[in-house]
């Protein structure tokens, strides 16, 4: 996956219910481009479908826990690249260097 792709996917995890058009908009490419790279990441099976997120209390069993992830060098928007394409894996808050990821288990990782 390239840096659409992955930008793609994060946007997907957001919202998955927007639409080509909404999707070509919020990632400001074209809607051929979107209908495209969604195709062919369903092609390929790296998105093999679509969910629903639910409040935190809505299954109990989780346990929620806060992880950090310290980076050396420039690498953050690659950390962050990497991180955002792993299933599950979406936005919880800003902080002063970007933004803060979490886990589909309830573990969140700043």
């Amino acid at each position: 996956m390239d840096e659409l792709d992955q930008r793609l996917v994060f946007t997907l995890r957001q919202n998955a219910r927007l639409s080509v058009a909404g999707l070509a908009h919020k990632l400001q490419v074209s809607r051929r481009t979107i209908t495209h790279r969604l195709r062919k990441l369903e092609g390929t099976q790296v998105i093999v479908g679509y969910t629903v997120r639910l409040r935190p209390d809505a299954e109990p069993g989780r346990t929620p826990a806060w992880m950090g992830v310290q980076v050396e060098g420039r690498q953050t928007r690659s950390v962050m690249a990497s991180l955002l394409g792993e299933p599950g894996v979406w936005p919880r808050c800003t902080t002063r260097t970007g933004a803060a990821i979490g886990w589909p288990s309830g573990t969140w990782a700043r």
